[in-house]
């Protein structure tokens, strides 16, 4: 009985001390951002018994001229074992197409022809936007008509512009 309770004591013991496994930890940052926008990634940090280290940033293949998820990869090696934590980035589009009338003539007479000039377009990303326009104007009656031009681009953004015909009697 005397040989068990010293082995006893030392398993009490033991059992006692924390032996919890290390985590990862990604600290607060801002992950989702614009096209174009600087990007610093904020940190992850290996969680153990002892404390918190920061982790080591190893990969970053983060691209702000282009849209698209993105990861981040940290490291750490503690008590000879390797951590590794990811963090994805994400790189979007907010910024609507630009959309300008380009000048025409938007006062007619009655029963003339009115042409369309359309509008000049351009995004901050994109070249193959799609252009849609609403109109009613008839020119057979007076009266004042919108012309709707619409442009959107890849990311949904969409931009638009409105042009004023004025049907008047001659």
């Amino acid at each position: 009985m005397r040989k068990i309770l010293p082995v006893l004591m030392l398993l009490l013991l033991l059992s006692s001390c924390s032996t919890k496994t290390p985590t990862t930890e990604l600290t607060p940052g801002n992950d989702t951002i614009s096209l174009g926008e600087d990007y610093t990634a904020a940190a992850c940090m290996l969680v153990t018994d002892e404390g918190k280290y920061q982790m080591k940033e190893t990969s970053n293949d983060t691209d702000t001229s282009k849209l698209g998820t993105y990861t981040v990869i940290y490291n750490y090696t503690y008590e000879d074992t390797q951590y590794s934590c990811q963090r994805k980035v994400f790189v979007t589009d907010h910024t609507a197409p630009t959309v300008s009338l380009i000048e025409g003539v938007d006062t007619v007479y009655l029963n003339n022809d009115w042409t369309d000039m359309s509008v000049s377009y351009s995004d901050n990303y994109d070249t193959d936007l799609t252009l849609t326009t609403m109109s009613d104007v008839d020119t057979s009656k007076l009266g004042t008509y919108i012309v709707t031009y619409t442009v959107t681009d890849s990311s949904g953004n969409i931009g638009t512009a409105l042009r004023y015909v004025h049907v008047i009697q001659e």
